[in-house]
């Protein structure tokens, strides 16, 4: 099974595809001759392919040789996108630890950088992207290493020449190998550094926020512990004139309580003062004896008494019933 990245033509996020294509080699060791069974390959390896077996010699020899430059188009294959690749995971990366080496320490301001969590995802994605990408270049360095060691030992004078330049071949890719994997290693290195940049700014910022939140609540205790004292002074001050106010109210119902007790006496004190009622002597009499008389007029003064008081009872009436409706309104909003 051979991997390799190639372009799917999408914009987005991921330009890049891992692909895989099926090998199966039978060869028969008496005639030379092998068989190939190949899975799903690539367009342009097909165009490649059909090219060698163009030129393809039906000699034992030279069956072997052309056995060896198939695996080596095969490597070609593997490693034939992996540079562009290395170098868009670089850009990624570079880019996040720009933001990470420049982003203000506080929190961000309108100008600055915008550091959230989906950053530290993006990395940790492209760090295991790397180490994915590491794991197959080590297997293709196992590869052509023992590819290489398989060519050398199992050299004939008749395919020396290609097997030279399989062998070269081989060399260029352990050299390209070797340069992918150390720029994977300067990448992860870059991406493990700027993972824990922005999550040491993230948690600055997050500490900020819990210190402003503190403060703030901090203040507002402040604020509830004044209005608080304020509420119990005013229930103090309530409670002492609702005290007073129950002290005048026995005072009142005293004082009341005594008007009413004189109230008959008054009543009686105003009739007799009044013209209303007269005493009028016996002319007989020697001795001063005589009588109350009442006089004529002593109807008005009951009638106009009543009359008073029935308006005086339907005002009292029409008030209340203005009192009640009022709070029945408010009562219904």
């Amino acid at each position: 099974m051979i991997r390799y990245m190639e372009k799917n033509g999408r914009i987005g996020y991921n330009p890049w595809s891992l692909r895989q294509t099926g090998v199966y080699q039978k060869t028969d060791l008496q005639t030379g001759h092998s068989t190939w069974v190949l899975l799903q390959p690539p367009q342009s390896f097909v165009a490649r392919l059909r090219d060698h077996l163009g030129h393809r010699s039906t000699s034992q020899d030279d069956s072997h040789s052309f056995q060896r430059q198939m695996h080596g188009m095969f490597m070609s294959l593997a490693l034939n996108n992996m540079g562009h690749f290395i170098e868009d995971l670089q850009s990624s990366i570079m880019k996040l630890n720009y933001k990470a080496c420049f982003s203000t320490l506080e929190t961000a301001k309108e100008h600055d950088f915008s550091v959230t969590f989906s950053d530290l995802q993006q990395v940790q994605h492209f760090k295991q992207r790397l180490r994915r990408t590491s794991g197959m270049l080590q297997s293709y360095a196992s590869i052509i290493g023992s590819f290489g060691k398989h060519t050398r030992e199992h050299r004939s004078p008749r395919s020396e020449h290609c097997e030279r330049s399989v062998c070269l071949e081989s060399d260029i890719f352990g050299s390209q190998i070797e340069v992918y994997s150390r720029r994977l290693d300067m990448a992860l290195t870059y991406g493990k550094g700027t993972h824990k940049l922005l999550s040491k700014i993230l948690q600055f910022r997050h500490d900020e926020v819990l210190v402003r939140t503190a403060t703030t609540m901090e203040a507002n205790l402040d604020v509830l512990k004044r209005i608080s004292f304020i509420n119990g002074e005013e229930s103090r001050n309530l409670s002492q004139i609702s005290k007073q106010g129950q002290k005048d109210s026995e005072t009142v119902k005293s004082l009341t309580t005594i008007a009413t007790m004189y109230l008959p006496a008054s009543l009686v004190a105003t009739l007799f003062s009044s013209s209303l009622i007269q005493f009028q002597y016996q002319t007989t009499a020697m001795n001063g004896k005589g009588h109350f008389v009442i006089a004529q007029e002593f109807w008005l003064y009951v009638l106009v008494t009543a009359l008073l008081t029935l308006v005086t009872l339907g005002l009292v009436a029409l008030l209340q019933k203005r009192w009640r409706q009022s709070e029945c309104a408010s009562t219904t909003v």
